[in-house]
């Protein structure tokens, strides 16, 4: 038998064990834990940390094969041209959260002038490309499906392709529009109209004016300009819309305004339309006394080539004249733009130009959180070099600006003829029969 003394010494012995075994495992378990912290540490600097973030991608689609790829050429233009000066001359965008400037890069998909296509890219520039924000498509009816695509994912859009209202009027809370409106050229018409009847000889003063326009976003030029032209006392007895494209045929319309003895024809359509209006109007021996071509089909250059002597005498929405800085700086900005497309409008920026730096300028002020671009956008003026006017977005996102002025070509070139305080040039009218050119 174990003495008693013995007995205790087998028991602490015992204890002694058990807590230097308890210890080691203790060791053990802390050993473990700090070596799967170093290597959770590791995988995720490694592996698992968020790239650093290089570049600021947009991204939009453009029509560049369909119809009127001409125009859409002209966007897609600015837009590659904004993207090329923020890069060279400004080195990038500042972005706040991240204390540094990133370069922009642009990705674009053909839409084929199709709206439903144009959708579809944006869904996937947002969802799959990711890109931080998105810029213009071309025509009312791709940017209709491309605002609605924005809406859904909270994206703000500035578009600049668009000439209807439209686009604005659905109450969306990211879409803003920056561009010329169909409206608006009526307005301007419509005064340029009363002070040419009041500056002429009475037996030649214009008393009948006819509208033609497609029936696109362009509807609603000739009912404008029959609204307020009666008004003030005109006769506007011809006003008709056709489809485009699928109108070849003009003859019945010509005929209708040689009878009613029109002496002012408006348009306000496409290239190819208004290319084979204008060749059957000759053909026809019908020559009013003023034919207005309106956006695009004034300053097209493919146009004014296939119409040659024809498109002579033409009048047209024209910009107001330039101080000499705002004209130097806007033919240096153009001469990045034809590096893309060679014809671009004369005496003014492309309005898609002006939208990506708005974007920038929105960028540098609140970072990329796009809330935040969001709100700058709704409540900032904005103000730039080649811009005459200021730019404020109203409560709907509309800033549509135009300036009061007409054109008309003559020898090629196009020269200021109204309002008085703005002409380069006297107004030819009533214009030279077509046989007599």
């Amino acid at each position: 038998m174990k003495s008693g003394r013995q007995e205790v010494f087998e028991m602490y012995k015992y204890k002694a064990d058990v807590s230097g075994i308890a210890k080691l495992q203790a060791i053990i378990i802390i050993a473990v834990v700090v070596i799967a912290a170093v290597v959770g540490a590791i995988y995720y600097v490694f592996w698992m940390r968020t790239p650093e973030k290089t570049e600021i991608l947009i991204g939009g689609s453009i029509a560049l094969s369909g119809g009127e790829v001409e125009p859409a050429l002209g966007i897609w233009a600015g837009i590659m041209a904004a993207v090329e000066e923020i890069n060279t001359r400004y080195g990038g965008i500042y972005v706040p959260e991240l204390g540094k400037k990133l370069p922009v890069r642009y990705i674009y998909y053909d839409d084929e002038n199709d709206a439903g296509k144009a959708a579809t890219y944006y869904e996937r520039l947002i969802t799959v490309d990711k890109v931080d924000f998105v810029v213009t498509c071309f025509n009312d009816a791709n940017l209709l499906a491309a605002t609605t695509i924005c809406e859904k994912y909270r994206m703000p859009i500035i578009c600049a392709g668009a000439v209807s209202t439209e686009i604005t009027a659905r109450g969306l809370k990211y879409t803003f529009d920056y561009f010329l409106k169909v409206t608006s050229w009526s307005e301007v018409y419509v005064e340029f109209f009363d002070w040419l009847r009041k500056n002429v000889p009475p037996e030649v003063a214009p008393k009948r004016i006819a509208c033609l326009n497609t029936n696109d976003d362009l509807i609603v030029f000739g009912p404008k300009i029959k609204e307020l032209a009666e008004k003030i006392g005109f006769e506007v007895p011809y006003v008709r819309d056709y489809p485009e494209p699928g109108t070849e045929d003009f003859t019945p319309f010509i005929l209708d305004m040689k009878r009613l003895n029109i002496d002012i024809v408006a348009t306000c359509g496409h290239l190819n339309d208004i290319l084979m209006l204008t060749r059957q109007m000759v053909e026809l021996g019908f020559c009013p006394k003023m034919l207005i071509y309106t956006g695009m089909s004034f300053f097209s250059p493919s146009l004014k080539e296939a119409l040659g002597k024809y498109m002579e005498e033409v009048v047209g929405w024209y910009s107001e004249p330039l101080t000499p800085e705002l004209a130097a700086e806007i033919d240096r900005i153009n001469a990045i733009c034809r590096k893309y497309y060679e014809r671009m409008m004369p005496g003014t920026v492309p309005p898609a130009f002006t939208t990506v730096f708005i974007l920038k300028e929105a960028i540098e002020h609140v970072g990329l959180d796009r809330e935040k671009v969001r709100e700058y956008i709704a409540t900032t003026t904005f103000t730039f070099p080649w811009e005459s006017k200021p730019i404020k977005f109203d409560e709907k996102g509309l800033a549509s600006q135009i300036s009061r002025c007409v054109a008309q070509i003559q020898n090629g070139q196009y020269v200021r003829v109204w309002p008085p305080e703005y002409k380069e040039a006297d107004l030819i009218y009533p214009m030279t029969p077509w046989d007599k050119r």
